[in-house]
């Protein structure tokens, strides 16, 4: 269940996002999302530029 909750805020974070806030490649970033449970971990803490956004 929590693997459910953490790639479906990943995805949604990774969708919202634009490349200019995002460390690397969103393409390679979407194929990690779903490497349990990992993925989504590393692009919930590193994936995402801070201080960026609204």
């Amino acid at each position: 269940m929590a693997e459910l909750v953490l790639t479906g805020a990943a995805a949604a974070g990774l969708r919202r996002r634009p490349q200019r806030e995002i460390r690397g490649w969103k393409g390679v970033w979407w194929l990690g999302i779903f490497v349990q449970p990992f993925g989504p971990i590393a692009y919930l803490t590193y994936g995402r530029r801070k201080g960026h956004g609204s």
